[in-house]
């Protein structure tokens, strides 16, 4: 992939609950292998909430936002899906990001643990500075498998981090270290807005 097409790609997140996650294994495993097929597909994999095994994530990677509508488009009509749909809950988080590259997401999907971070910042304040600088001290805290960062695509103010782990106990005892390593990241805890999601999932499959 070159440098240009990676300028392009974009990163697609979807957060939500399902009615019966025993269930719901086979269906999700469905509708990767069926947007695989799309237009602009990537990768991506499909993710069940550690904490919370009826919470799910679809972590999905496409050639450019307009690919990236058409395949929402495309699942909403597909027959094939139609249980799918219909197991959904509430979606909790549905965005797209800019900024990841093909790499550093495969490699966050190889980690045992994967946090999903997506937050809106204050206006005007740091987090478009500070985002930056958080990724860069994350590959010395401990724990820490791979990491990437993006931002919404569509204008509204988002952020997202995807961060592969050893463990639940690594991420969660990330903060202070980071903090440690690079103490002008302080103001990034506080300068969030509001938390749609920050979750550790793990990942049931993987396309491409």
């Amino acid at each position: 992939m070159t440098q240009n097409q990676e300028s392009t790609l974009s990163l697609e997140v979807a957060v939500y609950p399902v009615s019966d996650a025993g269930a719901f294994d086979p269906l999700q495993a469905l509708a990767h292998r069926r947007v695989a097929a799309y237009d602009g597909f990537v990768m991506g994999y499909a993710l069940r909430a550690i904490e919370n095994v009826a919470l799910r994530a679809d972590v999905i990677m496409w050639a450019n936002l307009s690919a990236a509508k058409a395949a929402s488009a495309a699942l909403m009509k597909d027959d094939d899906l139609a249980a799918f749909r219909e197991a959904l809950g509430p979606i909790r988080h549905f965005a797209h990001y800019a900024g990841a590259g093909r790499e550093g997401l495969a490699a966050v999907g190889r980690a045992p643990v994967v946090e999903i971070a997506a937050y809106r910042g204050r206006q005007g304040g740091p987090l478009d500075r500070l985002q930056p600088a958080v990724h860069a001290a994350l590959p010395r805290v401990d724990g820490v498998r791979s990491s990437v960062a993006g931002t919404r695509a569509d204008g509204e103010r988002g952020h997202l981090d995807l961060i592969g782990w050893r463990d639940v106990a690594a991420m969660n005892a990330a903060p202070p270290q980071i903090v440690a390593i690079d103490p002008s990241v302080a103001p990034f805890f506080d300068a969030i807005e509001e938390t749609f999601v920050f979750d550790p999932f793990e990942v049931l499959r993987v396309g491409r």
